[in-house]
């Protein structure tokens, strides 16, 4: 028996198998042995037996060593991975201050484009994106509302609505709604929209108001020409903003 090779597992529960064994040639006939087999079995088996007890102790320590040994190391190298994290976060800062100064250089110049000897600056547009600048002003039909409560609650509630199936449906489905927080895609979705201008029907134009003279048609004031009103939302706007891109 190999004593470096036994783990942990073998020295706890070898010595249950190896019993096991004992008491089968116990249990046994004298005649199922030659003679002296059968108490040379038995005390050798006594003898592994005791063995594998007597290693249990320095076996437990090892195991119990290496553990601590593992958690060490493991913090050690959680602390050193936070640690690269921050570092990579701080040179990300500074990639983020750099862009940050070349896109407002840029613009104060009037400049969408410069050209190095070998690399380029250029200024590329952003897709439209929802700016939420006053949340609270918001319409509910905008916003989205997760409920945490008990299943027995939910099963009551889901209950009283059962005689109204429409109703119990939509609560049921509501379940599966996430987070309370503004729906920016229906945000973004009605602020691309628009309806014809009311003052010149989408025609653009309109009569000057002029008193004098012929008539004389001039660009709608309400509209400003463009034949339509955005719808909007109260409390979001859409931004377009710009990024640096390194060629």
């Amino acid at each position: 028996m190999n004593e470096t090779s036994l783990t942990l597992y073998d020295i706890l529960v070898e010595p249950l198998r190896l019993m096991e064994i004992l008491e089968e040639i116990q249990e046994n006939d004298d005649e199922d042995y030659e003679d002296g087999v059968r108490a040379e079995l038995i005390a050798e088996t006594e003898q592994a037996i005791d063995k594998l007890i007597e290693l249990q102790p320095t076996k437990i320590d090892n195991f119990c060593g290496f553990h601590r040994e593992c958690e060490k190391r493991a913090e050690i190298d959680k602390e050193e991975g936070e640690r690269l994290i921050a570092r990579a976060k701080r040179w990300e800062s500074r990639k983020k201050y750099l862009e940050v100064r070349a896109i407002q250089a840029m613009q104060a110049a009037g400049k969408e484009r410069i050209d190095g000897q070998h690399n380029t600056l250029a200024l590329r547009k952003n897709p439209p994106s929802v700016e939420i600048a006053q949340p609270e002003l918001l319409p509910a039909e905008f916003l989205k509302l997760s409920v945490t409560l008990p299943v027995t609650t939910w099963s009551d509630i889901y209950e009283i609505l059962h005689p109204h199936e429409e109703e119990a449906t939509v609560l049921k489905d509501a379940m599966a709604v996430k987070c309370s927080e503004p729906m920016k895609a229906d945000i973004a979705k009605q602020l691309k929209a628009s309806d014809l201008c009311p003052k010149c029907g989408g025609k653009r134009l309109i009569e000057s108001g002029q008193t004098t003279g012929p008539a004389r048609l001039e660009n709608c004031d309400q509209c400003g020409g463009s034949g339509r009103i955005p719808r909007g939302v109260p409390g979001a706007r859409l931004v377009q903003n710009v990024r640096l891109e390194i060629k």
